[in-house]
Formats: structure tokens, C-alpha cells, sequence
């Protein structure tokens, strides 16, 4: 069988077991899909998947955890930033970069806050969080 994702392999073979249903062929020697998900892996398990890894790979991203200070409002505008989460959830500042920014007191203000959020880190499976880089908005409105 080509290299399928996990869906695509089950519904691959869900696929071969009804056509043995109807007359067609059918591989004996293929094992039926888990109907069990992992709800952790452990470390080694982890281990293989961060090592496997690619910057286009599937990742669920990370995401901002409630109750995250909000940066101090200079004026109406905004600025996008991109910077690697960790694993910890927190933010690595040394990999802070400016992609936009309409003033340099928005640079200043989110980078000032940016140390105190917390994340949800990605994961590549339920469980495998793994640093990576994210891009976010940051939009300063008066009230």
C-alpha cells in the first residue's frame, strides 16, 4: 500500500472489507484499523514524532491560554509578530521577530507583554507538544 495518512489507510481498508462483501478481492493478511486513540503518548513516543517533524507538517498550532495580559493600547493600529513557543507553553523571546508593526511603541508593547503569556503548545499527537513558530496579529484599538 502507498504511504497513506491514517484516515486515508482506514478508509482504505474499510474500503478492501466491503468489496469482499460484494465479490471483490481481499487481502487476509491486512490488519483491520485500531478503533482506540491514544489520549497521551509517552516520551519515546514523543521523541519519534518531534524527530520526525517538518515545519509543514500537520500541527495543531498553539494557542493563547485565557487570562494572558493584554498588551498597553499606544494608539489605533496594530502589529504581527512571529516567535517559536515551546513545548512549556511559554514564549522563547530570543526568537522574536517583527514581520509588521505601524509604530515602534506597538513593537515595544507587545514584545514588553509577550514574556508573561502562556500557551497551549502545539502538538503533533495528542500529548507530543513541540515548540514552533507562530505568527499573530496583534491589534491595538483605542476605547
Amino acid at each position: 500500500m502507498k504511504n497513506l495518512t491514517p484516515l486515508a489507510a482506514t478508509l482504505a481498508l474499510a474500503a478492501c472489507a466491503s468489496s469482499s462483501t460484494t465479490g471483490g478481492a481481499s487481502s487476509s493478511s491486512t490488519p483491520a484499523p485500531s478503533a482506540t486513540v491514544a489520549t497521551s503518548a509517552p516520551t519515546s513516543a514523543c521523541d519519534s514524532l518531534r524527530a520526525k517533524a517538518t515545519p509543514t507538517a500537520n500541527v495543531a498550532p498553539a494557542q493563547p491560554l485565557p487570562g494572558n495580559p493584554r498588551p498597553p493600547y499606544p494608539n489605533d493600529a496594530g502589529m504581527t509578530a512571529q516567535f517559536v513557543v515551546k513545548p512549556d507553553g511559554k514564549v522563547d523571546m530570543s526568537t522574536f521577530k517583527v514581520v509588521q508593526s505601524d509604530h515602534e511603541a506597538f513593537t515595544t508593547s507587545v514584545r514588553n507583554t509577550l514574556s508573561d503569556w502562556r500557551f497551549r503548545a502545539a502538538e503533533i499527537a495528542p500529548g507530543c507538544r513541540i515548540a514552533h513558530l507562530e505568527t499573530m496579529p496583534f491589534d491595538f484599538t483605542t476605547r
